[in-house]
């Protein structure tokens, strides 16, 4: 017995609405996106934030139509949103900078002063008559162990601190080098 083998409606008007329901996550995904000010769509993060799969972005027409429409929107005014944010970016980071500049004097300060402790100390344990002083030396000892653990925890955050003024630094010329390539992008 051979069945006669017709349309199978059911299943093509599942695919149907699972487009439907993809193209309505996509678009929802590019406005969020839009929202966002962003500069270009990546179609992978795309593909995530829709609940698709990138094949799906590039294959379905009406998908590419839609991203076609968000960069054009996106194009059709660079500079608004990029201009203010760029600057405000830039002023987040300055300030960042220089917190980090006077976080990194202040080590400085308090690496030079617990040097010169240290020194003291040093110099202190012995009486000047070249005997050591019985009474203090454990106490000394101590005072110094202290010190120089301090003096490496200090050594430690100084290095931090200049880390973090030199990842600002690149930050800002990254944000400069940015605006620099939106307002050369604006006038072409």
């Amino acid at each position: 017995m051979t069945q006669k083998s017709g349309t199978p409606h059911a299943a093509i008007e599942a695919r149907k609405k699972d487009t439907r329901t993809k193209l309505a996550r996509v678009d929802q995904a590019l406005k969020r996106l839009l929202k966002q000010k962003v500069t270009e769509i990546d179609k992978s993060h795309l593909a995530v934030l829709a609940g698709c799969s990138r094949t799906f972005l590039y294959q379905n027409n009406d998908a590419r139509k839609l991203i076609t429409q968000a960069e054009t929107r996106m194009k059709a005014s660079p500079l608004k949103g990029a201009v203010v944010s760029g600057s405000v970016d830039e002023a987040n980071w300055r300030e960042r900078a220089l917190f980090a500049e006077q976080q990194l004097r202040t080590y400085r300060e308090k690496n030079s002063s617990l040097s010169r402790t240290v020194a003291d100390l040093l110099g202190q344990l012995r009486d000047p008559d070249g005997t050591w002083v019985e009474d203090d030396r454990e106490h000394l000892r101590q005072q110094n162990e202290a010190l120089r653990a301090a003096l490496a925890e200090e050594r430690l955050v100084r290095s931090e601190a200049e880390r973090r003024l030199e990842a600002s630094r690149s930050n800002v010329r990254h944000l400069r080098q940015k605006e620099a390539d939106a307002l050369l992008n604006g006038i072409n």
